[in-house]
């Protein structure tokens, strides 16, 4: 749904609500977002994409990861409450959850460089831990 409103006018609306900052989204943005919507048959691929990738169960194999998992959330996310990441977090064994304030549901395009630090610092943990 996200995806298709994107693509319509009232998609520059929702694009404002996945953001903390609206501030920040310029028309190089928007345009990035719309350009690979405008392919023929773009929604009907999405739709059966959708479709393949329903009923993965993956709430009951949750427990059973055994690879250093890392979820990171906009705290100010209005698209999927950051509870949804907490308890995803929760039910990874050794999963580690960050939280980055002032952000919303696109923490690698709103706040690309504490992202970026976010996985790297996880990254190296996961070197260390490792060697």
């Amino acid at each position: 749904m996200f995806v298709r409103n994107i693509a319509g006018e009232s998609g520059i609306n929702t694009l404002y609500l996945a953001w903390y900052n609206g501030s920040k989204i310029t028309p190089d943005i928007i345009e990035g977002y719309r350009r690979p919507l405008m392919a023929d048959n773009w929604d009907y691929a999405l739709w059966q994409y959708t479709l393949a990738s329903r009923d993965l169960r993956l709430s009951q194999n949750l427990s059973g990861v055994s690879v250093p998992v890392l979820v990171i959330t906009g705290a100010q996310d209005q698209i999927i409450s950051s509870s949804y990441a907490k308890r995803l977090a929760n039910e990874i064994p050794g999963a580690n959850l960050v939280e980055i304030n002032e952000c919303g549901h696109i923490p690698h395009e709103e706040k690309p460089m504490e992202f970026l630090s976010v996985v790297t610092a996880f990254l190296e943990s996961i070197k260390i831990q490792n060697t």
